[in-house]
């Protein structure tokens, strides 16, 4: 079998051109032959046994060609790719240049392939570790974050103020008419909190329960609904409670109902180590991610394939998508709400996008130069661990593809470890 690849000029596209022999494609032709007679009848032979050339003369040579081309187009693309080295990103076009049952068989495929790249050293990237430490100021506001958390809410008859919990019927229009979820019933608002529009938490103050108010509000400039933004509104609002919230003391008392504390001070003490147990896995986390950017930033490639950057295009609409969907909204409403298209929103994808395949293929590279791999012990320990999550063996089975959870733990198992290798090869 002959091969000869031929880039593409400013292209990551390569031209991949076979020539196999007779002799290599002729067996190809006998299975052929050999499939076609168990789909027809050929008069003295039982299925599957009729000689190839009574075949060929039911059927037509171009019929018997066409199945034999099926079948031999795959496997001489998978020796060639693999002979040659080259990585596709893509489906190949392939085109036919020779075919006959006493000639050779010559196909040329096109498709994008892994760019040429040259790595960066790892041992010279210049990333900085930071320290990291929890605050007093830290531990003081999760402290009262707990007491909020397990504070109490009592029922009070006086006019609402900051801190008190406001349940009300409200509707809010514009020009006349109620916006879009600008209505709701029994709604429990916390004055002061920010959860609303501005204006809104504050038009409360000073309401008791069983009182009307009507207030004005004006949307920011910068709101989620672009319909919405810089608009004048009016708040219709029926107050049915006024709640007050008790907050515990923080004292040693306070401590021993949050757990097995001695005191407020031993509380502290744990607060801190998991306010720095996070900031550190954070810390490792941003340390990780600014080394695979210059490892990327300092690294050399030829062409990108695009679809590798359509590819990770369409995942990020993806999962906007599914963030829309737990508002109960979709990508058309997106669209018509910020009078956008979604051609626009995936051009200002475009730039991350290929930066986050630059960084891939060069963790894929340095995987591929360390020969990092994953055991199929590791990845069977893994997906056990994630099956764990259902209540039983049928419901895991019901909700997950057992191919697709053992390709996401190999992919991640190996995406972890190279990550890992590269940390280590940059602190040596």
């Amino acid at each position: 079998m002959e091969i000869v690849l031929t880039p593409k000029k400013e292209s990551s596209e390569v031209a991949v051109s076979v020539t196999a022999s007779q002799k290599e494609f002729a067996p190809f032709i006998t299975a052929a032959a050999n499939a076609i007679s168990n789909e027809i009848s050929v008069k003295g032979f039982r299925p599957g046994k009729a000689p190839q050339q009574m075949v060929i003369d039911t059927v037509g040579l171009d019929r018997v060609l066409h199945k034999a081309m099926d079948d031999a187009i795959p496997h001489f693309f998978a020796k060639a790719i693999i002979e040659k080295d080259i990585e596709i990103v893509n489906r190949p076009s392939i085109s036919v240049e020779e075919i006959g049952i006493d000639t050779p068989f010559r196909f040329t495929a096109s498709a994008e392939v892994v760019p040429d790249i040259t790595l960066a050293d790892p041992k010279k990237l210049a990333v900085t570790k930071r320290t990291v430490a929890a605050t007093e100021d830290q531990v003081e506001q999760e402290l009262k974050r707990l007491a909020k958390m397990r504070g109490t809410l009592t029922a009070v008859d006086r006019a609402a103020t900051l801190g008190d919990i406001v349940t009300v019927d409200f509707q809010v229009k514009i020009e006349g008419s109620v916006i879009e979820g600008g209505e709701s019933k029994n709604h429990p608002i916390p004055i002061g909190e920010g959860r609303f529009v501005p204006g809104f938490e504050e038009g409360l103050i000073g309401t008791k329960a069983n009182e009307d108010k009507t207030f004005s509000i004006k949307f920011p400039e910068d709101y989620g609904k672009q319909a919405l933004q810089g608009k004048d509104a009016l708040v219709s609002a029926h107050v049915h409670t006024v709640q007050e919230r008790i907050i515990p003391e923080l004292n040693d008392e306070f401590a021993k109902t949050v757990g097995k504390f001695t005191d407020l001070n031993n509380l502290k003490e744990e607060l801190k180590k998991n306010i720095e147990t996070e900031a550190k896995a954070k810390e490792e986390e941003r340390y990780i991610g600014e080394l695979a950017e210059k490892l990327m930033e300092n690294s050399t490639f030829g062409n990108l394939p695009s679809s590798l950057i359509e590819h990770e295009i369409d995942r990020r609409m993806e999962e906007f998508a599914r963030m829309l969907a737990y508002q109960q909204k979709t990508i058309d409403e997106y669209v018509v709400e910020h009078n956008t298209t979604t051609a626009a929103m995936r051009d200002t994808m475009k730039e991350s996008a290929e930066k986050q395949v630059r960084i891939g293929l060069s963790l894929r590279r340095l995987a591929k130069e360390h020969q990092v791999e994953v055991s199929e012990k590791e990845i069977t320990e893994e997906a056990n661990k994630q099956l764990e999550h259902f209540a039983t063996a049928d419901h895991a089975h019901e909700e997950i593809n057992p191919e697709e959870l053992r390709d996401y733990v190999a992919s991640t198992l190996k995406n972890t470890k190279t990550l890992d290798l590269l940390n280590a090869l940059a602190n040596k």
